[in-house]
């Protein structure tokens, strides 16, 4: 891997564009506003990926003595020796402040909930509380939905709704499904890192209870969204999928090969995110015209 690449692995892109798409669906709730100022939205989704690969970036350095110790993480880009402490330090911290400053040509009000989401993930959850608690998902959770938020403020000029809060919401509890699960795969991975996840500290049974509580949060949340703010068509494909995340919860805590079923929610979800993304943008859309 060349330096390049190095850096772009750095800032874990798969994660940071599922963020970023979080923070476009924010932004679509209102795309009247993105139809009469487009170089606003532009530039405003520039300062977003821009924070958000600076914070991914971030964490990747303080966690970077666990996930040497991991297999999952091991091979990324500063365990793995391809860029040095100081380099990815100045690298995160450079691209987050370029991302801040870009931001405040748009409004304050994006400004603020970028520094929400900084002040949750690298700082709350990777450097305070990930090595500490098993509830260090939950404190982590809310930077998930904050660029949701960052794009609703950046197109509108408002500091919050109940539209976008529902999606932050809805990011909230999907996160623990989302990593608990993941978790129980990788359950060794955690304990040789000494890293407390709720599998680790409760054991695969309460975590996949766990994860079914969640769940059924997840679709009480979705749905309600779908029935109030969307049409019966998209409401129902977004209720569908929501039946079908309960039905994998539900089978992870019965089933006798858990950690397979445990993969497939973690990929499952992720898929279910997207799709729930990409259904409000669609629909905001299709309103619109």
């Amino acid at each position: 891997m060349n330096k390049f690449s190095a850096y772009i692995n750095l800032t874990k892109p798969a994660v940071s564009m599922l963020l970023f798409l979080g923070g476009i669906t924010g932004s679509f709730i209102n795309f009247q506003k993105i139809v009469s100022e487009p170089i606003r939205f532009v530039i405003a989704m520039i300062a977003l990926y821009l924070s958000i690969s600076g914070a991914n970036a971030l964490s990747n350095y303080i966690d970077r003595d666990i996930d040497a110790k991991m297999k999952r993480t091991c091979n990324r880009a500063l365990p793995s020796g391809q860029i040095t402490p100081r380099e990815a330090i100045v690298f995160a911290i450079t691209v987050l402040i370029l991302g801040l400053l870009i931001s405040l040509f748009v409004n304050t009000y994006e400004s603020f909930w970028i520094l929400i989401g900084i002040a949750f993930d690298p700082v709350l959850y990777n450097f305070l509380s990930k090595r500490r608690t098993y509830y260090n998902i939950l404190i982590g959770s809310i930077a998930g939905g904050a660029p949701v938020m960052a794009g609703w403020s950046a197109t509108t000029g408002e500091l919050f709704s109940i539209k976008p809060f529902l999606i932050l919401l809805a990011i909230i509890i999907w996160t623990p499904v989302h990593i608990w699960s993941i978790a129980i795969k990788y359950k060794d991975d955690y304990e040789k890192a000494n890293i407390p996840m709720l599998p680790v500290v409760k054991g695969v049974k309460a975590s996949s209870y766990a994860i079914g509580a969640f769940a059924v949060g997840l679709f009480i949340v979705t749905a309600y969204y779908g029935l109030t703010y969307m049409s019966p068509y998209f409401s129902s494909v977004m209720i569908l999928f929501g039946i079908a995340i309960l039905f994998l919860s539900i089978k992870l805590f019965i089933s006798s090969e858990v950690q397979k079923d445990a993969m497939r929610l973690f990929i499952f979800s992720n898929i279910y995110l997207t799709i729930v993304f990409f259904l409000i943008i669609s629909y905001s859309i299709l309103n619109y015209i």
